[in-house]
């Protein structure tokens, strides 16, 4: 579905979202709608991920049972994304263990 060495991506899904991370795409815009994330999402390397459309479309639900995202290097940029029932010890939403991150225009 996804080919190495992408610069842009859209997704609909946590799965692609997943595998376009993965992949190695630099810009990752996710189609409006909630996602059930059924994983911690890991980030380690540089990756812009962004609502397709208006801000706070874009739902990455944690469903109160695990963390919703760990960033673990590179320089990360979340725009418009609306996170929210993460659960973990240390950043139930978002778990910044090292790196550069920015939030834009997020929840």
């Amino acid at each position: 579905m996804h080919g190495r060495g992408l610069s842009s991506l859209a997704v609909g899904t946590f799965p692609e979202l997943v595998s376009a991370v993965a992949d190695g795409a630099d810009l990752i815009r996710m189609q409006a709608g909630t996602y059930n994330v059924t994983s911690t999402l890991t980030l380690n390397r540089s990756v812009t991920i962004m609502a397709d459309t208006v801000d706070g479309s874009v739902v990455l639900d944690g469903l109160g049972e695990r963390q919703v995202m760990t960033i673990d290097g590179g320089t990360v940029r979340l725009i418009g994304l609306n996170i929210t029932r993460g659960s973990a010890e240390n950043g139930g939403g978002v778990h910044i263990v090292n790196g550069n991150v920015t939030f834009e225009q997020c929840n």
